[in-house]
């Protein structure tokens, strides 16, 4: 899809727009502030430099900004801040890397434990109930986790049939306060986390994702929760049969399912009809049925062109990888409404690494469960004020 707008390149004097970054990174290069070579960045090696000083910002993902902060001893010398780009208020992308989350599960250790290796737990009682059963039996230290990610707090809210923002997720007029304090989701989700930590079934690893992977790779837990993004890897990462099945719910509604998660494609109203032709063409080949069917294949996100599910391929691996239908018939299952939209929202970047904050206070009783919500509640709010009023 193509950003549109009058002169979108255009200087508006404003410090925002494409103009603006752009121009910034000319004037790093031209004043010399950036390496020599920037083919030679070493992207692990940067997260420690940036949090030690060496590095003095970087333009990455909002999805970095824990690994940044975990890398060193300064976590609270790191910060950060969008890049102001906006077309006439609007944004308009090509779907690509697209996700929802799912619970991963061990076999041999369900089998191990009495469970029936072929029925995973669908609400979260039952995988207390199941991590019970796993670690009393010895067939794994831990029956489940779930790293601290602010996305999962926002599955955990839709799962429950309830928006996460007002004014319908943001789809009807634009955020301006949360609804997860007023509509009980979010207390229902923070006493869940904290039942989960308290019952001794339970280990938390923290907010980097890829540490509670490498305990289930590893076979020390049982269970846990994840992006179908790292399905492939889960497979052929783990010395034991890997099971899926829905991300768990909270408790049982009609009005509950998973958000789509992910990323995107963006073309750029450049002026370049060369380069923009370019770009359109590789867009286009990526997005073909075979393509498509190889890169879901190959990862574990969907294929965004549903012809790639015709494909003589890709009818053959879901057939010997029944793993790959999970997120297929989930994301199916799972209504069409305000709730999985997901919110519509300039600020979930901070909402999350917030979150992020909170939660190990709540495992560790210096919040209740309340505090816990209230604290969000306020500081989300605080955030959304404060946007709604940058872009007016």
């Amino acid at each position: 899809v193509l950003c549109k707008g009058k002169d979108p390149f255009s200087d508006r004097g404003d410090g925002t727009g494409p103009y603006a970054v752009y121009n910034t990174l000319y004037e790093a290069v031209s004043r010399g502030l950036t390496e020599d070579d920037p083919t030679t960045t070493d992207w692990e090696g940067s997260k420690g430099m940036l949090n030690n000083g060496q590095i003095g910002c970087m333009a990455l993902g909002s999805w970095s900004v824990t690994q940044m902060q975990q890398a060193g001893d300064h976590a609270d010398d790191i910060g950060y801040m969008t890049f102001p780009i906006t077309v006439d208020g609007k944004q308009y992308a090509m779907p690509f890397n697209v996700s929802t989350p799912m619970l991963y599960y061990n076999k041999d250790v369900f089998e191990a434990a009495g469970l029936d290796p072929e029925t995973p737990p669908t609400t979260y009682d039952e995988v207390l109930e199941d991590s019970k059963k796993i670690v009393e039996s010895g067939a794994a230290p831990v029956g489940y986790s779930q790293a601290i990610y602010g996305w999962f707090f926002e599955q955990q809210l839709a799962g429950l049939g309830v928006t996460y923002g007002n004014n319908d997720n943001g789809r009807t007029e634009a955020v301006t306060a949360v609804d997860f304090d007023s509509n009980g989701g979010g207390l229902k989700v923070f006493d869940m986390w904290k039942k989960l930590y308290d019952s001794g079934y339970f280990e938390d690893y923290g907010t980097t994702t890829a540490d509670t992977q490498t305990a289930f790779f590893s076979g020390q837990v049982g269970m846990i929760i994840e992006s179908t993004a790292i399905l492939k890897n889960a497979v052929d990462s783990s010395p034991f049969e890997v099971g899926t099945g829905y991300l768990p719910r909270i408790e049982k509604n009609d009005e509950g399912g998973v958000i789509i998660g992910g990323g995107s494609l963006w073309l750029t109203d450049t002026g370049n009809e060369a380069n923009e032709d370019a770009a359109w063409k590789f867009i286009e080949y990526i997005t073909t049925p075979d393509v498509q069917a190889k890169w879901s294949m190959g990862t574990g996100y969907f294929a965004i062109n549903e012809k790639a599910y015709e494909t003589d391929d890709m009818k053959a691996y879901l057939k010997e990888n029944p793993n790959f239908e999970t997120a297929i018939n989930q994301l199916k299952d799972s209504p069409v409404n305000a709730n999985t939209a997901g919110v519509l929202s300039g600020v979930q970047t901070e909402a999350r690494l917030t979150f992020n904050e909170i939660m190990p206070q709540v495992y560790d009783g210096k919040l209740t469960t309340q505090d816990a919500v209230d604290q969000l509640a306020a500081s989300v709010n605080k955030a959304i004020e404060n946007y709604n009023e940058s872009i007016k």
